[in-house]
C-alpha cells in the first residue's frame, strides 16, 4: 500500500505534467494518444484492478474532495445502481466519439477536456459520497471492469475508501472477484461487454474510411491534421459530414460486435449442453476482452512506436504475454472455484492464519472437505462458513443453492444442508436481499467508523460535536448507527471501566497525601503541595476526559461539576448524590465520590513521619515538578547524610532539576538551585497562583545575586530594568536620601520602574547581608501579559505601597 501511494504521486504528476504541456508543447497531443494512453491497458492489466485504482490520477482528484462536506452528501439512486454499465459504456462511447471529430489534433481543446473531467471527478465526490465518481461516472471504469475481469489471486488487496459509506452494493473496491460474480444479474454487463470490441475496432476503422488509406491512421498524420466536423466524413461517399459519419461508424461496429458475440453465445448454449452457465458467460466475457484487448494493440501506440522497430517488437511481445496470462487466468475460472477458495480462507481465519498470500486455497480446501473429521465439528465449521460467507456479502438468503456443490464435495446430506441452512435463517432472519444489500460494503463502513471511534476511546479522549457530526458525514453514519456503535464500545470495553475505578482510586490517594504535607513549616513544602496539588487538577482534567467518553450523554453535568470542582474545594455535594448521579455506573460512582469527598474535607493520611509520607508520595506523583520537589525535601530535609551512589544516581539523571540535586550535594555548595527558586517565587504574594510550570519556565530565567552590607540593590534615578525579590536579610528604602521603609526575606523592589519604563523612584540599600532573585524587565512584562492575576496582584500591592509611602512621609513631616 506504501508503494500505491508512491506511485499515485508519480502518476498525479504526471496527469498534470501532461496537461501543462498540452498548452505549452505543439506535438503534446502526439505524445499522448501515440505514446501514454497505449500504455494504460497494459498497466490495468498487469497491475490489477485495486492497483490502478490506487494510482489512478482521477481517483487522486475524486478523493481529495471525500473530506469536503458542504453540504449533505447523498448515495445514487437504485436506477443508477442498476444501469451503471450502460452509463460508463456511453460516457465511453462519447470519449471516443469525441478524439475522432475534435480532441485528436487539438492540445488546447485536450488540455481543457482533461481539466473539465478532473473538475467533474471532484465535485462529484463533493456532492456525492464514497467512489461515485469511480465506480459509476468514470469511462475508464467500464474499460477496468472489462480488462481484469475477477482479478483473481489478489486476496486481501484493495483500494477501499478509508472512510467507507457504502456508496455501492458489491464494492469492487472492497472486494474485486465477489462484486464481478455479484454483477451477473446485471444485463447490461453480458451486453456492453460484447459490444466493447466493436466499439475499439471501429474506432481504429474510423480513420481508413475517412481517408482511403491506412497510412492516414499509422502515419500519424491525424494528430497535426487541421479539419472541420462539417468536412466529408467518409471517403467514398460525401454525403455525410464527419459528426455523423464517425458516429455512426462507432455504433455500427458497437452493435455488430454485440450480435456477433451473442450469436456465437446462443449456437453453444442451442447446440452444446451447458451445465454451468455462471462459467459459461464468464468465459464468453473472457474472450470478449481478449479480442477487444488485441484490437486495440494491433493499432495503439503503431503511430509513435513503429519508428523503433526492436521497441515495437518488444512492445507487442509484452502485449501477447499478457494478454495470454490473462486469457489462461481467467479462462478456467468459476464462481465454484471462488466460493471454495473464500471458504478455504475463513477455515484459516479460524485457525489464526492471517497471511495467506503464498498459500494454495484449492489445496486447503480439498484437505479440509476429504478429511476424516467429527461430523460435529465438520457441520459447525460448514456453519461457520455459511455464515461468513453472509457477512462477506458473497451469499444471501436467496442464494444459498450456490453451495450445492460444495455440500456435494463436503459429503453433506441434503437434510444436514438444509438443517444447517434453517438455523442461519432462524438466527439471522435480518439477512435478506433488502437489509444486506450492501453487506460487505455496510461491513466495512460500520467497522471502519467503529475503528475511528475507538481509537478516540483507546486515547481517552472525547469527540466534540462538530467532529463527531464531520465524522458522520465522511462515512454516512446515521446517528442511531452511530449511538449502537458507541454504546457497543463502551459496554464492551470492560478495561476502559477498570481504568477509571483505578483512576478513582489513585487521585483518592493522592489528595489525601497532598493535604497530609504540612505546608506552613518551609516554602519547600508549600512548594511540594503545591506542586503535588497542580499535578492532582491535571490527573482530574484526564478523569473527566474519560467520563465524557463512557457518558457522553450527561457530558453537560460532568462540565457542570468539573467547574465546581475547580471553585477552591467549594461544590454542592448534593451534586454528586446517587440520586443525581444514577446515569453512572455504580462502582465507578462509590469511587467518584469517595475521591470527590476527600479533596472536598481535605482528609489526610495517619502515617508515623512525615518522612514515609513523602516516600508514599513518589508512589504516585510521576510529573518531572513533583518528582524533583519532593526528592529535594526528602533529600535536604529528612536525611543526615546522603551516600555517594545516591548523588550520583541523580547526577546522571535525564531531568535537569534531578541533575541540580544531585549536583548540590556532591558538591554541599550553597548556590541556589531551581527548585529552591521556585520555592521563593512561590512564596511572593504575586507568584502564588502561577502553574508550577510557569514557576519552572521562570526559575530558569532568573539569577541569584548575594549584596553585602551598604551595596545598593536600586539607585535613586538610574534606569530600571530588574525586579528583586529578596530571600534572604533586609534592606532599607530611601526617597530623596530620606528613610522610607524597611524590606525583607519575601519582599520584592523595583517594579515601579519596570511597569511604567521610567527612572528608579527610590534607592534600596542592603542593611544585612543579602541574597536575592533578579528577574529581568522582559521577563516580568512577558509573564503580566500571560497571566493577569499577576498584573491585578502587583497594582493592588502598588496602590498599598503608595499610601503606606504618604503616611510614613506625613509622619515625619510632622
Amino acid at each position: 500500500m506504501k508503494l500505491d501511494k508512491v506511485l499515485s504521486y508519480i502518476s498525479l504528476t504526471i496527469y498534470i505534467g501532461l496537461i501543462v504541456s498540452l498548452f505549452t508543447f505543439e506535438n503534446s497531443v502526439s505524445w499522448i494518444w501515440t505514446i501514454v494512453i497505449p500504455l494504460l491497458p497494459l498497466l490495468m492489466v498487469v497491475g490489477g484492478y485495486n492497483r490502478f485504482r490506487n494510482i489512478c490520477p482521477l481517483a487522486y482528484i475524486s478523493k481529495l474532495a471525500q473530506n469536503i462536506n458542504i453540504v449533505k452528501k447523498r448515495k445514487v439512486g437504485l436506477f443508477l445502481e442498476n444501469n451503471y454499465y450502460y452509463l460508463q459504456f456511453s460516457l465511453l462511447f462519447i470519449a471516443f466519439y469525441l478524439r475522432l471529430i475534435l480532441l485528436n489534433n487539438n492540445s488546447m481543446y485536450v488540455g481543457i477536456f482533461f481539466i473539465l473531467v478532473s473538475i467533474i471527478a471532484m465535485l462529484t465526490s463533493v456532492f456525492i459520497s464514497g467512489k461515485t465518481w469511480c465506480n459509476f461516472l468514470c469511462p475508464v471504469g467500464f474499460v477496468e471492469k472489462l480488462y481484469t475481469l475477477s482479478n483473481t489471486s489478489r486476496y486481501g488487496y484493495d483500494s477501499a475508501c478509508s472512510t467507507c459509506s457504502a456508496c455501492k452494493k458489491n464494492c469492487p473496491d472492497i472486494d474485486i472477484e465477489n462484486s464481478y460474480w455479484k454483477d451477473d444479474s446485471l444485463k447490461s454487463k453480458q451486453s456492453l461487454f460484447y459490444a466493447f470490441s466493436g466499439l475499439v475496432l471501429g474506432f481504429y476503422v474510423y480513420y481508413y474510411l475517412k481517408d482511403g488509406s491506412w497510412n492516414y491512421y499509422f502515419g500519424g498524420s491525424w494528430t497535426s491534421e487541421v479539419f472541420s466536423i462539417y468536412d466529408i466524413g467518409f471517403y467514398f461517399d460525401s454525403t455525410y459530414n464527419i459528426a455523423v459519419a464517425a458516429f455512426f461508424t462507432l455504433s455500427f461496429f458497437s452493435i455488430a460486435s454485440y450480435m456477433i458475440f451473442y450469436l456465437i453465445e446462443r449456437m453453444i448454449i442451442d447446440f452444446v449442453k451447458v451445465e454451468d452457465i455462471s462459467t459459461f458467460m464468464h468465459k464468453m466475457r473472457v474472450l470478449s476482452g481478449y479480442v477487444a484487448f488485441n484490437i486495440f494493440y494491433i493499432f495503439a501506440g503503431a503511430p509513435s512506436y513503429s519508428n523503433y522497430p526492436f521497441l515495437y517488437a518488444f512492445f507487442h511481445f509484452i502485449v501477447i504475454s499478457v494478454s495470454t496470462a490473462f486469457l489462461y487466468r481467467e479462462l478456467f475460472r468459476s464462481q465454484a472455484f471462488f466460493l471454495q477458495e473464500r471458504f478455504a480462507r475463513n477455515i484459516l481465519k479460524r485457525q489464526g492464519v492471517s497471511d495467506i498470500s503464498n498459500i494454495n486455497l484449492k489445496e486447503i480446501y480439498y484437505t479440509y472437505v476429504n478429511a476424516k473429521k467429527d461430523k460435529q465439528k465438520r457441520l459447525s465449521n460448514y456453519k461457520s462458513s455459511v455464515i461468513e460467507l453472509i457477512r462477506d456479502g458473497i451469499i444471501n438468503t436467496n442464494s444459498f443453492s450456490m453451495l450445492e456443490v460444495m455440500r456435494e464435495q463436503m459429503e453433506l446430506s441434503e437434510d444436514e444442508h438444509q438443517k444447517i441452512i434453517s438455523e442461519v435463517k432462524k438466527e439471522y432472519c435480518d439477512f435478506n436481499e433488502a437489509t444486506f444489500m450492501n453487506s460487505a460494503e455496510k461491513h466495512r463502513q460500520l467497522d471502519g467508523y467503529k475503528r475511528i471511534l475507538k481509537a478516540y476511546i483507546d486515547k481517552h479522549t472525547s469527540i466534540n460535536q462538530s467532529e463527531l457530526e464531520l465524522l458522520q458525514a465522511q462515512f454516512d453514519i446515521s446517528d442511531q448507527e452511530h449511538n449502537s456503535i458507541y454504546n457497543d464500545l463502551i459496554n464492551s470495553d470492560t478495561k476502559l471501566k477498570s481504568e477509571i475505578i483505578d483512576k478513582l482510586v489513585t487521585l483518592t490517594k493522592m489528595s489525601k497525601i497532598t493535604y497530609s504535607i504540612k505546608a506552613n513549616v518551609f516554602i519547600e513544602y508549600k512548594l511540594l503541595q503545591y506542586a503535588f496539588l497542580s499535578n492532582l487538577k491535571m490527573q482530574t482534567l484526564e478523569l473527566f476526559e474519560l467520563l465524557y467518553i463512557v457518558c457522553r450523554d450527561n457530558k453537560s453535568y460532568f462540565e457542570k461539576l468539573k467547574n465546581e470542582f475547580y471553585k477552591n474545594n467549594e461544590f454542592d455535594v448534593d451534586l454528586i448524590s446517587r440520586k443525581n448521579m444514577q446515569f453512572v455506573d455504580i462502582d465507578i460512582y462509590n469511587n467518584f465520590s469517595k475521591y470527590f469527598l476527600a479533596y472536598k474535607l481535605k482528609e489526610k493520611i495517619n502515617l508515623d513521619s512525615e518522612h514515609e509520607l513523602m516516600h508514599l508520595a513518589k508512589k504516585y506523583f510521576h510529573d518531572e515538578i513533583s518528582v524533583a520537589v519532593n526528592t529535594y525535601v526528602c533529600e535536604f530535609f529528612m536525611l543526615p547524610e546522603v551516600d555517594a551512589s545516591r548523588y550520583l544516581g541523580y547526577i546522571n539523571s535525564n531531568s535537569l532539576m534531578i541533575k541540580e540535586i544531585g549536583y548540590k550535594l556532591q558538591k554541599k555548595v550553597d548556590d541556589s538551585i531551581i527548585i529552591e527558586i521556585m520555592a521563593y517565587l512561590h512564596g511572593v504574594s504575586i507568584f502564588e497562583t502561577l502553574r508550577v510550570e510557569e514557576l519552572y519556565e521562570l526559575a530558569k530565567k532568573s539569577i541569584i545575586k548575594n549584596f553585602n552590607v551598604d551595596d545598593y540593590l536600586i539607585r535613586e534615578g538610574d534606569d530600571g530594568e530588574e525586579l528583586y525579590i529578596i530571600t534572604h536579610g533586609k534592606a532599607s528604602i530611601h526617597i530623596n536620601k530620606k528613610y522610607i521603609i524597611d524590606v525583607g526575606t519575601g519582599d520584592y523592589v523595583g517594579e515601579i520602574s519596570i511597569i511604567t519604563d521610567q527612572k528608579r523612584t527610590a534607592s534600596v540599600k542592603a542593611i544585612t547581608s543579602l541574597r536575592s532573585i533578579v528577574i529581568t524587565s522582559d521577563d516580568f512584562n512577558s509573564l503580566i501579559l500571560n497571566n493577569p492575576y499577576v498584573s491585578i496582584r502587583i497594582m493592588k500591592d502598588l496602590t498599598s505601597r503608595i499610601l503606606d509611602i504618604k503616611d510614613i512621609k506625613k509622619e515625619n513631616n510632622e
